[in-house]
């Protein structure tokens, strides 16, 4: 029995670790199909409890496994049969041994390795072989190995055993789900064809997850999370988790823990245990998206809630048979599937029907030889287990293989069938849709952007390009489904319009064979960055005069929030390529372009590219964006794109009153005087808890416009007060978190996207036009709201909420009244 087994573990652990090779394999170059890598790694699993179909023998063999020949009992017997065994070879005619015969077979050598003539060889070889000694080792290792093997699994079947009874105690403190979520997951459970799960809460901080009870699959969510989502979140979710309760995990999870118990010590078994766990996170990541259809950004909130809901210290760590979100890396890899919704769902037919050719027979035949006494796997026999010996494997060519074209390519290959090649780009279009003088146009025109594409990465290009030729941007949309001007798939192919070339989805094809990383991490940031930059322009505006403009009317997002809540995250009208273009154009231009294309591949890393952190990168960007110069009629472009509109002359050219003389507080009051001061011709404010105000000491008609230059040092907020009275005010605060207008009735009109930044100075104008506010920031409109301020007399002021502020000029203006 002993001997059975540590041959059954041998050489399933040689077997597991090709089983495993192809894995990653597959995980490496099918990173879109999560269905089929998952399907790989339960098969290798399966297969790692099938005795092989083949043995395979090696040096050394004999010793772990504890065969010992006959003659091995002692030392002397050793010697004895050594010297038979010499002398017996020695017999054989040297005439007979081909030592200059060519080699045409490899099982021939494997099978006569000495070149002994086939007809005596077989019976000497075997004689020979016969008569080989074994070492006699001084210990006995095929007992003392099987006793580690036995006690490693008996504690990692203890240390499972533990994680249950600590699961458990935590599943009893959980509750009935709340209505709102039952309905969901009824709903979902309906049209998935799926029986009802078992549905409960729990007050803990963990992960969404299923797991397999004996009354059924249950589902189990967080109260809190809960709290934090929409239904369209919380549907989201919880479509993820009956996908995995459809795809059959969590009783996969048990075949992997039955597995890993006997198999612990095997490296193949953890390397497919991890390639497991991360394709099918994936795959139900791919089956919400289907869902979900054009709204992957539901989904990715949904993530990303959940991901800061577990970012903290008090996180229960969920036992080994439970699915988590994973680690920093793989959640942006999961992130950025989902969003480009670029993961297929399931397994085709054809991929179900090799897999099954391939796999099954194997398993089938490695069931059937493991009680068949002549299979030398299981035979006695010391000389095949004593020497070095051939084995044969299935040959199976492109098991699950797929080209580089997606399945969307070769499907429109249908329609655009007609050809043209170049040497280094394949165009695809419509017969008829072009005569050969367009074409030749077309071909020229998109050969000189692949080439300036090459220039401008400084790299040559490996491979040809597929490009997909289509009438007009609707003939685009209504062939492939999508919404898309123009759009590559992200493996050598793109889908464009007949008169559109550029350089950007060019980018998306030459990054895939920038240098790899070990730690490849890419966010969409990044490559819609680089792409945008290196097309230089949009509507023939310079990317960095968007971002110019952005920035001067207060519109540049937090590039940190941004990346993490891509594509979302930006103001109304901006658009977050031009600002990942021009940061990553400032990159190039500061660092060089190769530099760059490192950062690309791992972009969580800046610092160990550039040397400081992205933070410290977005404000020495912000910093160089300022000193850019815009041309008038890119402004006036970029500013009717946003939708903002200029101050008026009137306001700007207004007689100014400066209300604050640059050396004393003189003609100005304040509650707390210790609040205030003059400190290098600057008004300075400080306020420790709620509001501290400052007003002039007159009052001021009902028309009338205020200017404020001044920036916020530390703290919350800043106030600009018109027409205040002891029992009313107009005001509009700017708020680190937003910017809101106040109203008469006690209402107020938000801007949230406008988010005050620390250390920046900002020229405000608020105008009081018969109730009428008028606010500009920056010389741009702001605010234009009828019947927001109060029709009286009153003192005009700032404040200062939980900080410090510092004022250069605040001054006062007449208003004509508009009759």
């Amino acid at each position: 029995m002993n001997q059975f087994m540590i041959d059954f573990l041998l050489q399933n652990t040689i077997w597991s670790i090709l089983t495993g090779s192809l894995v990653v394999c597959l995980a490496l170059t099918m990173r879109r199909r999560p269905a089929v890598i998952h399907l790989a790694c339960v098969l290798a699993l399966i297969a790692m409890m099938t005795p092989p179909l083949f043995s395979v023998a090696f040096p050394g063999a004999e010793w772990l496994a504890g065969y010992r020949s006959a003659e091995s009992g002692d030392l002397e017997s050793v010697v004895m049969a050594e010297s038979e065994s010499v002398t017996r070879f020695a017999a054989v005619d040297s005439r007979e041994i081909q030592e200059d015969q060519p080699v045409t077979d490899v099982s021939t050598v494997a099978q006569n390795p000495l070149g002994v003539s086939s007809e005596i060889s077989h019976e000497a070889e075997a004689e020979f072989f016969s008569l080989l000694p074994v070492p006699v080792p001084l210990v006995n290792w095929p007992n003392t190995l099987l006793l580690i093997w036995a006690v490693g699994s008996l504690a990692y079947l203890v240390f499972i055993v533990r994680q249950i009874r600590r699961f458990r105690s935590l599943i009893t403190n959980s509750q009935p789900a709340r209505k709102k979520l039952g309905d969901i997951i009824e709903a979902e459970s309906q049209r998935m064809r799926l029986r009802h799960p078992i549905v409960r809460e729990l007050s803990a901080t963990i992960s969404p997850f299923v797991f397999l009870s004996a009354k059924g699959p249950k589902l189990v969510m967080p109260t809190a999370l809960i709290d934090e989502l929409s239904d369209d979140e919380l549907r989201s979710l919880s479509i993820h988790e009956l996908a995995h309760i459809k795809r059959r995990d969590p009783a996969i999870r048990i075949l992997e823990l039955i597995v890993a118990t006997v198999f612990w010590f095997n490296p193949a078994l953890w390397v497919i245990r991890h390639q497991l766990r991360r394709a099918e996170e994936l795959a139900c990541d791919a089956v919400v998206a289907d869902s979900l259809k054009s709204k992957p950004e539901i989904y990715a909130g949904a993530f990303l809630k959940t991901i800061d809901f577990l970012a903290t210290d008090g996180i229960v760590r969920p036992p080994t048979m439970i699915c988590t979100v994973g680690g920093y890396r793989f959640c942006t890899q999961r992130l950025k599937a989902m969003v480009n919704a670029s993961n297929h769902v399931g397994v085709s037919r054809v991929q179900a029907i090799m897999t099954a050719t391939v796999a099954l027979p194997i398993l089938l035949a490695g069931f059937m030889t493991a009680s068949d006494p002549g299979n030398p796997s299981h035979s006695n026999n010391q000389a095949a287990v004593g020497r070095w010996t051939s084995f044969h494997t299935v040959g199976v060519s492109n098991v699950l293989g797929e080209d580089e074209l997606t399945s969307l390519d070769h499907e429109i290959l249908k329609q655009l069938s007609a050809v043209k090649e170049t040497p280094k780009i394949i165009f695809h279009y419509r017969p008829g849709d072009l005569d050969d003088q367009s074409l030749a146009k077309v071909v020229k025109a998109n050969v000189e952007k692949f080439e300036e594409c090459e220039s401008l990465l400084r790299m040559k290009y490996k491979g040809r390009v597929h490009i997909f030729l289509y009438r007009d941007v609707a003939d685009l949309q209504k062939t492939t489904g999508t919404g898309a001007v123009a759009f590559s798939t992200g493996t050598v192919s793109v889908h464009q319009a007949i008169e559109f070339n550029s350089v950007h989805e060019f980018t998306h094809i030459f990054a895939l064979q920038f240098p790899n990383d070990e730690d490849k991490v890419t966010d969409n940031f990044a490559v819609e960055g680089l792409a945008t930059i290196l097309a230089k322009h949009d509507e023939n505006v310079p990317i960095h005069s968007w971002a110019a403009v952005y920035q001067s009317a207060s519109r540049l997002p937090n590039l940190v929030e941004l990346r993490r809540s891509w594509p979302g995250g930006a103001p109304p009208r901006v658009h977050v390529y031009h600002v990942a273009g021009s940061f990553v154009g400032y990159l190039i231009e500061e660092f060089g372009i190769e530099k760059v294309k490192r950062w690309y591949v791992n972009s969580t890393e800046a610092h160990m590219e550039f040397g400081k952190t992205f933070r410290r990168l977005e404000r020495d960007w912000q910093q160089w964006l300022k000193r850019k110069t815009v041309q008038p009629k890119d402004r006036e472009h970029i500013l009717a794109k946003l939708g903002l509109g200029v101050m008026p002359e009137k306001y700007a050219s207004a007689k100014k009153t400066a209300l604050f003389d640059g050396k004393s507080l003189s003609g100005l009051a304040t509650e707390d005087k210790a609040s205030w001061s003059v400190k290098n011709g600057r008004l300075t404010g400080t306020d420790k808890s709620t509001w501290s105000f400052l007003a002039t000491e007159r009052k001021f008609p009902v028309n009338v416009g205020v200017r404020v230059k001044f920036r916020l040092v530390e703290g919350k907020a800043v106030a600009v007060m018109l027409n205040r009275t002891k029992d009313s005010k107009s005001h509009i605060n700017f708020a680190t978190w937003s910017t809101y207008l106040s109203l008469t009735n006690g209402g107020y009109v938000p801007l949230s996207h406008l988010k005050l930044e620390l250390g920046q100075w900002y020229e405000v104008v608020v105008v009081n036009e018969n109730g009428t506010a008028r606010v500009y920031l920056n010389g741009l409109v702001l605010y234009e709201h009828e019947g927001a301020f109060f029709l009286n007399e009153g003192t005009l002021g700032v404040a200062v909420e939980g900080g410090t502020i510092e004022v250069e000029k605040f001054e006062s203006f007449e208003v004509a009244a508009q009759k």
